[in-house]
């Protein structure tokens, strides 16, 4: 069992560790590498909190709006440098602000680590705009 636990985690960390993301400033439906619509993409700036028992040390969230389909999320202001490992994992959020497992398939496929930024390809797959948070470990 313990070599199973050890590959899976292998597994997990090959999928979630920074991979190459082509962002584009435009919003339209440019084509990307694989032939897939790369989506929208939109902009944040971290802001860093105080220190609270809840606070990590080693990461923080962030609430997207509503989003749709596929964007690419770029997190600016992060304590991050290029090449370090990231894992970025998305959830939909009620409004009031608590997470939730909806219907809507919610994930982040690709994540690009640059000089303090964090760049995300991620999926809110439902027929309208769904409230987002992502949680960003590093």
């Amino acid at each position: 069992m313990k070599a199973y636990r050890t590959s899976l985690a292998l597994g997990i960390a090959a999928c979630c560790i920074a991979m190459p993301v082509v962002a584009s400033a435009d919003s339209g439906a440019a084509s990307a590498p694989s032939g897939r619509a790369s989506g929208q993409t939109d902009t944040a700036t971290y802001r860093a909190k105080g220190v609270t028992s809840q606070a990590l040390k080693a990461g923080t969230t962030h609430n997207w709006g509503a989003k749709r389909g596929w964007w690419i999320l770029n997190l600016n202001g992060l304590p991050v440098t290029a090449g370090q490992a990231v894992t970025v994992s998305a959830t939909e959020i009620d409004g009031a602000g608590n997470e939730f497992i909806g219907g809507a398939p919610t994930y982040c496929q690709n994540v690009a680590v640059t000089q303090n930024r964090v760049s995300a390809r991620c999926l809110f797959d439902w027929g309208t705009p769904i409230q987002v948070r992502l949680h960003y470990v590093y």
